[in-house]
């Protein structure tokens, strides 16, 4: 779901900025900073879930050492 939500963010934040750039508008400037902004709250958050997987995955260890 949180791919789901980043994949429409950018897609949206994308057709804001194209607009804004054919328009001559300087708000395709705050769009790319946005775009950049969600790039690294991406980045972040697949981080946390490689944490928490390898998290699971020595509990799941540990669990079967202690089931021997």
């Amino acid at each position: 779901m949180i791919d789901t939500i980043i994949t429409r963010m950018r897609r949206k934040i994308d057709i804001i900025r194209q607009n804004a750039k054919a328009r001559q508008d300087v708000l395709h400037h705050d769009m790319d900073e946005l775009r950049t902004l969600l790039d690294m709250l991406e980045r972040e958050l697949d981080a946390e879930l490689a944490k928490v997987e390898s998290g699971l995955e020595a509990l799941q260890k540990m669990r079967e050492g202690e089931d021997q």
